[in-house]
């Protein structure tokens, strides 16, 4: 796979995420005054659920569905791959299915969570379902090489649940209506995701025997290996919100909720970049081309780290301002833990792409160990510091599980030998950011008001920009490179 290909994909992916990003900002603040600070709150409990068992149920699917159909391996591949990948998917989604309604049928979610969740864990049932096949069509055509096609559809899905969502919360419908919208934009992705693949795959034979020389073993191992690497990932992202479930209000929850959906904006380009390397990167690994992953891991955790960071100082800068003009005014609580949860943020930001390379190498186990260190570092600090400090107390742990993650990836990228992290590179990206950090702090605290949205960020841009230059974290040849780049693509 060419740079020039992994930076179109690259671009299909970040161009759709930015989409979606601005589709949530418009449509997650509506979402979340439509339905108030506590039934906000249990929409977010809710989906905090979803989201453990959604890793047992399809994380290996897509995982195995993206890096399996990236390697091409003789005639019929493709159609095996998918065989298996769509039974398999049908046997998970339906087992999870059974278990939201069985915990709901039988009394268990009324008496442990409130007759108002019963409901809920119906729809979730049926959200299983959909949500499966959607993630499998998308990543199925992620790894045939087709973004072109793949993140519309994320676009898609994004665009008809906030439409319907915000529009049944509008009719008060609440967070039941937030989860059809949720259901019918998966449906949507998945019959136009099974359209576009129609050319790519044999679907008559989806339910036919697979070849006799393709290794269903293998593929089953990768998909474990997948799954435990999501579950260990998940818990950093939901362990936090269902332990707050246990000591805190739902108000409180949806402050804390407020918070994370802020600083998760945050890993727009580090995300895009883990989803890429999963399926580009195997070449390199195939071909045992260390030195070209080597350098791929550091160029990119140079600007992800520069480009996070930038991020985080603006946002701290501007969240007094910011946080309640976007949620409203009674979110105001929310911006002690979103100042809490940025160092940890931006650690989580840079271990991303290296995350992604490392998933692309067919033995998962030393991923799955480190992942697996730093999930046990994350709860067990959530179980001591939340019931103690509350939502501050969430935030504390989870930013320090956060920002072990880089710490045992870069272990593991060793062992698996390459490099990801030069020091000196590290040296001069913490000495911009102790630079220009004060400084746009300092700017957005100068000017009063709205006024601040408008001017910290074009000018605390230029001032960060300038001093990595002075720095040399951003290397003058790279500063070349570009120019050549953007004239190139004006002329």
């Amino acid at each position: 796979m060419s740079n020039r290909s992994i930076s179109s994909a690259f671009g299909s992916v970040f161009g759709a995420k930015i989409i979606t990003i601005l589709i949530g900002l418009i449509s997650t603040p509506l979402i979340a005054r439509l339905l108030g600070t506590a039934k906000y709150g249990e929409y977010a409990t809710v989906l905090s659920i979803f989201g453990i068992t959604q890793i047992l149920m399809s994380s290996g699917i897509t995982n195995a569905a993206q890096a399996y159909f990236g390697r091409s391996r003789g005639e019929g591949w493709v159609d095996d791959v998918w065989n298996v990948l769509f039974r398999l998917a049908g046997i998970l989604a339906l087992i999870t299915a059974g278990l939201f309604a069985g915990v709901a049928y039988f009394g268990v979610v009324e008496r442990h969570l409130g007759q108002e969740y019963t409901v809920l864990f119906y729809l979730l049932a049926a959200y299983a379902i959909a949500m499966q096949y959607s993630g499998l069509v998308r990543r199925a055509l992620m790894g045939l090489k087709l973004e072109r096609y793949s993140e519309p559809l994320t676009i898609l899905k994004r665009l008809s649940f906030a439409g319907l969502a915000v529009g049944l919360a509008y009719s008060g419908y609440g967070v039941v209506g937030v989860m059809i919208g949720h259901i019918v934009s998966c449906t949507l992705v998945t019959s136009a995701g099974i359209y576009l693949l129609r050319g790519q795959l044999d679907l008559s034979s989806t339910f036919a025997n697979v070849s006799s020389n393709f290794s269903t073993r293998n593929l089953l191992f990768f998909n474990l290996g997948s799954i435990l690497c999501a579950f260990f990932i998940s818990t950093l992202y939901h362990i936090d919100i269902l332990m707050l479930r246990l000591t805190v209000s739902e108000t409180e929850i949806g402050y804390y909720r407020a918070a994370l959906v802020l600083v998760e904006m945050l890993w727009i380009a580090p995300q895009s970049l883990q989803l890429v390397f999963t399926h580009t990167v195997a070449d390199y690994w195939d071909n045992e081309n260390f030195s070209k992953i080597s350098e791929l891991a550091t160029q990119t955790t140079r600007y992800v780290s520069l480009l996070t960071i930038l991020l985080a100082f603006g946002l701290a800068a501007l969240s007094e301002i910011f946080v309640p003009l976007y949620f409203g005014i009674e979110y105001e609580p929310a911006i002690s833990p979103l100042l809490i949860l940025l160092p940890g943020t931006v650690a989580f930001a840079i271990a991303r792409p290296i995350f992604g390379i490392s998933q692309s190498y067919e033995n998962l186990r030393p991923v799955v160990v480190a992942t697996g260190v730093t999930a046990i570092i994350n709860f067990a600090l959530n179980l001591v510091l939340i019931p103690r400090y509350g939502i501050e107390g969430a935030a504390i742990a989870t930013t320090i599980g956060y920002s072990c993650l880089p710490i045992t990836q870069v272990i593991c990228a060793k062992y698996l030998g390459y490099s990801p992290v030069h020091w000196k590179m590290a040296t001069r990206i913490l000495l911009t950011s102790a630079i220009a950090g004060p400084l746009i702090i300092f700017i957005a605290y100068s000017i009063e008001g709205l006024l601040a949205l408008v001017i910290v960020p074009p000018v605390g841009g230029i001032i960060y920009l300038l001093i990595a230059l002075l720095t040399n974290a951003i290397p003058r040849q790279d500063v070349q490179i570009a120019k050549e780049f953007l004239t190139s693509f004006l002329a």
